[in-house]
């Protein structure tokens, strides 16, 4: 009988269908991914000196992407990656914040239509 114990709340699950390999969570990686969105939230706000918002945005999809590979290439190699699974982790992590930043958006858009 195999029994696998669950990952620490803190963790990240990699290899879902092979062995279940669980990788710490990387709080460097998430304090890069917060100074990655700062210049884009000063930017937007019209803090002077803050002209190249899209940089973090740069910075936080490459950090984003690195995740992303980390997660595939350590499910690929436990023979348990599925296209279908990834998009589906995907949807369920986005789609809660989806709803609220709708509703916000209409909201605020109207306020900015010419």
């Amino acid at each position: 009988m195999n029994i696998r114990a669950k990952p620490p709340r803190n963790s990240l699950a990699i290899g879902v269908g092979g062995t279940g390999r669980v990788i710490s969570y990387r709080k460097d990686i998430d304090g890069l991914r917060a100074l990655a969105i700062l210049p884009i939230i000063l930017y937007h706000a019209g803090v002077p000196g803050f002209r190249g918002g899209s940089v973090g945005v740069d910075v936080f999809f490459v950090i984003s992407g690195y995740m992303m590979a980390l997660l595939i290439s350590g499910e690929i190699a436990d023979g348990g990656f599925s296209l279908l699974r990834f998009y589906e982790r995907r949807i369920r992590r986005i789609f809660p914040a989806l709803r609220p930043c709708s509703v916000v958006h209409r909201g605020v858009a109207p306020s900015h239509a010419g």
